[in-house]
């Protein structure tokens, strides 16, 4: 079933017994012998009260975006044949915004996908969701313009679209 939001594990006696999901139709239990949690973050394991290790990845919560009219070709030269001051850039921007970034060349001549990671939030604490949501997409802007005046190849470029929601690290269940 797609388009589902987990409610709430069907619990008796400690033992998962299926879960309650919701859908623009209504609220239903679904009931199983056996529950395989794919949501990602461990939000069912983890509401099941099952112990885990971290909520907490190291790389963090993500939000990705693709950023247009970059010459790909430049940037990447630039960021090979001179690591050290290409490094000194990005760790003065990360210092300076609070959160680490890397960018990718896609196969969309021009366009670079970038991912920012806001470090020390958690996958299954929704003030930590809501602060990275709201923190990252003010940030992309800056992000874009601060690329634009300091790394070769970004001069002319500009953001085309954020990704819809974050991407989040694994829990370690």
């Amino acid at each position: 079933m797609l388009n589902c939001t987990f409610v709430e594990p069907i619990m008796a006696d400690n033992v998962m017994n299926g879960v309650i999901i919701e859908n623009k139709e209504s609220r239903q239990a679904i009931l199983a012998k056996i529950t395989i949690d794919a949501t990602g973050d461990g939000d069912v394991f983890a509401r099941a009260g099952a112990p885990f290790k971290e909520d907490i990845h190291p790389t963090g919560l993500s939000l990705s975006y693709r950023v247009m009219n970059v010459n790909v070709e430049k940037a990447v030269k630039f960021r090979e044949e001179k690591p050290e001051k290409y490094m000194e850039l990005i760790n003065e921007h990360v210092e300076k915004e609070g959160y680490g970034l890397v960018w990718l060349p896609t196969t969309l001549e021009g366009c670079v996908l970038f991912f920012q990671y806001l470090r020390g939030l958690s996958a299954t604490k929704v003030e930590d969701l809501t602060r990275a949501e709201i923190e990252g997409r003010r940030k992309v802007l800056a992000a874009v313009e601060f690329f634009r005046k300091n790394l070769p190849g970004f001069e002319a470029a500009f953001l085309i679209d954020t990704s819809p929601r974050l991407e989040h690290g694994k829990v370690d269940g």
